[in-house]
């Protein structure tokens, strides 16, 4: 891809609408619901559930890339052939998508007495529909037995734990650890996961672009051919 982008100009109502549905398009292989959440919209429950076991992380991934070369193939001749090789790039750097992050120096313990159950809250940075992947590999997930995941109420920026009706509990004590290790580990996986996708990703990207540009650079030159005195002789 060394072609380069056009160059701008005062444009008309047919140029305006050709960009805009061309945004449109880009959105779909950059940062449309598409790619980054089509498989990711697997909901929040208001109280505790069980965490990383709703849906498989490699069946989200293949559905992931499932989509890259038909959100590529929504771009027009004229756009995919106007596409440098650094827009491709940068243009496919926009599906990356970014780690589920425990921010642990910011967490706090809800204390209600001996009423109920303390509370250890946790926030994060990333995508909240990621505690709902499972990270394990198939061999850990069809072994025998039930292997639980640790149980937590996912809002859009933290994770609540419950830990016991001990009052003054803080961030560090045995229990919080131990309720936490397991969190921990799942987004440690998935983190390893994610950092294996994001390689495949970016091949995977490119390569739906250079077909795409492939395609128009076929139709382009059999109209050229068409055009031709004679050709259609």
């Amino acid at each position: 891809m060394t072609s380069n982008m056009h160059n701008g100009a005062p444009r008309g109502r047919r140029e305006l609408d050709r960009d805009r549905d061309a945004g449109r398009r880009s959105e779909a292989i950059g940062a449309g619901p598409s790619l980054n959440t089509a498989s990711m919209n697997l909901g929040r429950h208001p109280g505790a559930s069980e965490l990383f076991r709703a849906h498989s992380f490699e069946d989200s991934r293949r559905e992931w890339l499932s989509h890259v070369q038909r959100a590529a193939d929504l771009f027009s001749d004229e756009e995919v052939l106007a596409l440098s090789e650094d827009g491709a790039t940068q243009l496919v750097e926009r599906l990356v998508v970014e780690p589920l992050v425990l921010l642990e120096h910011e967490a706090y313990i809800e204390d209600h007495g001996s009423t109920r159950a303390s509370v250890l809250v946790v926030p994060f940075t990333g995508d909240p529909d990621f505690f709902a992947l499972d990270p394990r590999p198939l061999r850990s997930r069809s072994g025998p037995g039930y292997m639980p995941g640790p149980l937590g109420r996912v809002t859009e920026d933290a994770l609540h734990v419950e830990l016991t009706n001990a009052p003054g509990l803080s961030p560090g004590d045995q229990v919080v650890e131990t309720r936490l290790a397991p969190v921990r580990n799942h987004v440690e996986s998935l983190r390893s996961a994610l950092e294996r996708f994001q390689t495949d990703l970016r091949g995977v990207g490119l390569r739906a672009l250079q077909h795409r540009r492939e395609q128009a650079e076929v139709r382009r030159g059999s109209l050229g051919s068409a055009s031709l005195p004679g050709a259609t002789d």
